[in-house]
């Protein structure tokens, strides 16, 4: 067990004495306020306010009022539950210091922004978003509860854009893709990936027929969504996240070693076969090593970002700003990049030039930070979960689920944005899911470690003649008991 797991950090999620601390107890309505948010947010994140239309460079400089009411309500309930959950919400934000300092220069690019007008809407939108987040984190009771909830809903928002499609063919297919109601296939892409995985590790610690017959059906949606789409940049990182996936369950069972020594190889060959020319490499995954044009679209970033190098231009201030102040406006034409009609391209296809744009390479780097940060402490709790696994039983395979969901998510954000823009993005699915999945790291951290405490104790005292007919109680139910009793007061409704 790491005794760094951000247990100072965790403090507040303590196990407390029975009965109301402080003299406080949670109302009755706190639970369908927490499954109320978390069915807005996601819904928001996945759907948003304008199925099947494509905003005009206008509505998209300028805001839609619709959505601004919608994220105006997620922030305000979020708000609501960061206060009746404000210890645990205080926690949440210790443990996440790197995200939350991203998001406080965020706000603060608005003294330096070119269009600080742009920027105080923009980033108080993500502000706001990120409360909901943090509001749905400190409020969770149960984390298969959570896991259950977004992949409901991701399954359902799949399974909606495959009706529209069949109502609405004219426009929810376009030349390159299906994009239902999300408008643009990359879009689409982009949340049936995360459906395909958020559905995969639910169904892992899916127990009985019924539910299983669920999740296969919720992963089968997916999986033809992500097709029909055409989104090459999704589609090869499905198969890579899947691919991770049995490694890791093979590394469960094999000699990692061999495993990794296998790896090893495998990208030795290919490099081989390739002559070490890292194009041709890229060539025996991807059509166009040039990715569809866009290293032109990249080198022109890289050489803007470069101008303000350190701040940017201030959050949201680059891209969206109007026709007049479009930063391609300048272009000399001969170049397709110089021919693009002014609005159509609106992104840097390259999340890190993107956000080095609005807020500058130090803030850049910090992100990055943020998310490995992320995905490390995922990957310690699952390491230290798996090391008591037979301990656990069912309630570790959730959290570990959990975990393996939450690890992938933020690998994929990372991946993604290495030919999309979605890193801190306002208005991403990837990202808005990544942050909320983050936000919840502190939860599971506060499970696997009490969990483990608690398991460790009763299986050094060995098995006893507790259960109701007199039988031995053997781990899996011993373990599941322990960890039923340490919800009730960790994650219960008191402090």
């Amino acid at each position: 067990m790491s005794n760094t797991l951000m247990t100072a950090d965790l403090r507040p999620f303590a196990p407390a004495a029975s009965g109301p601390v402080d003299g406080r107890m949670l109302p009755r309505w706190h639970d369908s306020l927490h499954r109320l948010l978390l069915v807005a947010f996601m819904l928001f994140t996945f759907v948003g306010t304008q199925p099947l239309n494509v905003t005009s460079n206008v509505e998209r400089a300028e805001g839609n009022p619709l959505e601004r009411f919608i994220v105006l309500g997620i922030g305000g309930l979020g708000l609501a539950l960061i206060w009746l959950n404000r210890r645990r919400a205080l926690a949440c934000v210790m443990a996440n210091g790197p995200l939350f300092m991203v998001l406080a220069i965020i706000l603060g690019s608005i003294a330096w922004s070119e269009f600080p007008a742009l920027t105080l809407r923009r980033a108080l939108v993500l502000a706001l978003l990120t409360a909901g987040a943090l509001g749905i984190a400190a409020g969770t009771r149960s984390l298969r509860d959570v896991h259950t909830l977004v992949f409901a809903t991701m399954s359902g928002v799949v399974v909606l854009n495959l009706v529209a499609t069949v109502i609405w063919p004219a426009q929810a297919i376009s030349s390159i893709g299906v994009h239902g109601l999300l408008g643009q296939k990359n879009i689409a892409g982009e949340v049936s990936m995360l459906a395909v995985v958020i559905g995969v590790t639910w169904t892992a610690a899916a127990e009985g027929r019924a539910a299983l017959v669920r999740g296969w059906l919720g992963i089968g949606v997916s999986v033809l969504f992500l097709v029909l789409s055409r989104s090459k940049t999704s589609m090869a990182l499905t198969v890579l996240a899947l691919g991770v996936t049995v490694l890791f369950m093979i590394a469960e069972t094999a000699a990692r070693r061999l495993l990794l020594l296998g790896a090893g190889v495998g990208v030795i060959a290919i490099l081989v076969f390739s002559d070490f020319d890292v194009a041709r490499a890229l060539g025996l995954f991807v059509a166009d090593a040039s990715f569809t044009g866009r290293d032109e679209l990249w080198a022109f970033a890289w050489r803007t970002a470069q101008t303000r190098f350190w701040l940017g231009h201030g959050y949201g201030a680059f891209w969206d700003v109007g026709d007049f102040n479009d930063p391609l406006r300048n272009l000399e034409p001969g170049t397709w990049l110089g021919e693009v009609p002014k609005g159509v391209i609106n992104q840097a296809h390259n999340g890190y030039l993107e956000l080095w744009l609005n807020v500058g390479l130090p803030t850049t780097i910090l992100a990055v930070v943020a998310v490995v940060a992320g995905i490390a402490a995922a990957g310690r709790q699952l390491r230290d979960s798996t090391q008591i696994r037979g301990a656990e039983g069912r309630p570790g395979r959730e959290r570990r689920a959990l975990l393996a969901a939450i690890a992938m998510v933020l690998a994929l954000y990372l991946l993604h944005n290495l030919t999309e823009a979605t890193i801190f993005s306002r208005n991403s699915p990837l990202s808005n899911l990544a942050l909320l999945l983050q936000l919840l790291l502190p939860v599971c951290a506060v499970a696997t470690l009490g969990h483990a405490t608690k398991a460790g104790q009763r299986l050094q005292a060995g098995p006893r003649r507790d259960g109701p007919c007199g039988a031995l109680v053997c781990d899996d139910c011993l373990a599941s008991a322990v960890y039923a009793a340490d919800q009730a007061r960790l994650l219960g409704g008191v402090w």
